[in-house]
């Protein structure tokens, strides 16, 4: 179809409110005129114009001419609206998935340049007090750890993309939870080169810092979101009220707050 002549025939506020006119009922071109405070032959071509789009149809009856919508090209029009929006989300959605999973596989990229350097057992688990207390070789430090990171991260965006179409999740919390993992896998991996190159020595301190900040970010967000499946308390009384779901995470946003700024 011509969707040039269908924007251009909505591209005036006056054929606009004529069609918002027609959604109620049919009615004649002087029924019409007289709802605007312009002469008649304006709205005359106004309705010559949405008749070429393909946006009104005339209606004999008698001796009365009716125009009516022409629900077909609304429906391919809000069709093709509908693809186009889909679209752009699936590509927005691909370039998400590519952007992140290349921040994951960067620390791929470090191991491979400094393996020579690295020794073979590397310290991967400290313990609470900071001290090492578990080794992985550099294999599956290189290799284990991005692909544990990329597949939690397929899983969190799956579920979103699940979750959306329930609920609204608002932008700024779906892009901090696209994120979180790929900053976290980042860090993590980071800390554990560097800490094993010799370069810092309290790798497990930057990962606590971070982890303290996600604790502040997420109770700043809790009271915010909407009941859901996916991000949140999930029990099922929270589920199955809202109310329920405003206390219970109102009260965990503030505990998350406090207890991360003492």
């Amino acid at each position: 179809m011509a969707f040039a002549e269908t924007f251009k025939a909505l591209s005036h506020p006056i054929r606009r409110e004529i069609l918002n006119l027609l959604k109620k009922k049919s009615l004649t071109a002087g029924e019409i005129s007289e709802q605007f405070d312009v002469v008649w032959a304006t709205i005359s071509h106004h309705l010559s114009i949405l008749k070429k789009a393909g946006l009104v149809v005339e209606k004999r009856e008698k001796n009365f001419i009716y125009y009516e919508l022409s629900t077909s090209v609304l429906e391919d029009v809000m069709a093709w609206l509908a693809d186009l929006k889909e679209f752009s989300k699936n590509e927005k959605i691909n370039k998400e998935f590519l952007m992140t999973t290349l921040v994951i596989a960067l620390p791929m990229v470090i191991g491979a340049i400094f393996w020579n350097q690295l020794p073979k057992k590397i310290p991967t688990h400290f313990g609470i007090d900071g001290q090492v207390d578990g080794y992985s070789s550099k294999l599956f430090t290189l290799f284990a750890f991005p692909a544990l990171f990329l597949l939690f991260q397929i899983i969190c965006l799956a579920s979103f993309e699940k979750e959306s179409v329930k609920v609204n999740i608002p932008a700024k919390m779906r892009r901090f939870y696209t994120w979180l993992i790929p900053v976290l896998s980042l860090i993590i991996q980071g800390s554990i080169y560097a800490n094993a190159l010799g370069f810092i020595k309290s790798g497990p301190t930057l990962v606590t810092t971070f982890l303290a900040i996600v604790f502040i970010v997420i109770g700043n967000y809790l009271p915010k979101i909407q009941r859901n499946a996916t991000v949140g308390i999930r029990i099922p009384w929270t589920l199955s009220d809202d109310k329920n779901w405003y206390k219970t995470h109102r009260m965990a946003g503030k505990m998350c707050y406090n207890d991360r700024t003492k």
